[in-house]
């Protein structure tokens, strides 16, 4: 299935800002590689397509429109951002916040909020999964020739009450809750396209990666 391209409201743009670099102590940031990330995800695409899927899902009154937020979360994980709490420290660096065109990142509350709201159901939460499958596809289809897929799987240990979680195989830590996970990479690319996460007595199971 393909996502349809619509008009994207000015409210539910995406703003990312080109910033020159100087090194210098004034508004330091640790995440000095951050700029070019950034760049390098809105040539992607990604921007876009988060606009067009998420456009409209808050009030227009908003102070952060969906699709923003969704981008913060995205940025967070790959900057190390494991658990909700540790976006505090995101908050205020002057780096990202001057990239996003804003005088403050999201709190804590707030990503909460927006996740429990707009991303509580499977068919909500499979909307980033066609953004994903949407952007893999192009790249799959750039590399022309065959594609080699590698699939292995591990065991996640996990700590605190989280769904779906049970004690199972585990040769790190036994009897502690954990998830099974299993991957499907594509080599060329290094592309992951497929990762469900599921209980440690699952055996099997149809795979479901990119088509």
């Amino acid at each position: 299935m393909s996502l349809s391209r619509r008009k994207v409201a000015a409210t539910d743009r995406i703003v990312n800002r080109k910033i020159e670099e100087q090194f210098t102590l004034k508004d330091a940031t640790v995440y000095g590689g951050y700029n070019l990330y950034s760049d390098m995800v809105a040539r992607s695409g990604l921007d876009r397509l988060l606009e067009e899927t998420f456009s409209g899902w808050k009030a227009r009154w908003a102070r952060y429109n969906l699709p923003t937020v969704v981008r913060i979360l995205i940025d967070g994980y790959a900057l190390g951002m494991k658990r909700i709490w540790h976006f505090a420290d995101l908050r205020r660096d002057a780096l990202l916040c001057a990239k996003r065109g804003l005088e403050s990142l999201p709190d804590q509350s707030l990503l909460r909020k927006d996740l429990s709201k707009h991303f509580h159901s499977e068919e909500q939460v499979d909307k980033l999964r066609k953004i994903k499958a949407r952007q893999a596809r192009g790249v799959l289809k750039r590399l022309g020739g065959p594609l080699v897929l590698e699939f292995d799987s591990t065991v996640e240990t996990l700590y605190g009450c989280q769904e779906g979680a049970e004690a199972g195989y585990n040769p790190h830590k036994p009897g502690r809750l954990s998830y099974q996970v299993q991957l499907c990479r594509e080599r060329r690319s290094g592309l992951t396209l497929w990762c469900p996460f599921r209980g440690p007595h699952t055996e099997g199971g149809r795979l479901r990666p990119v088509r």
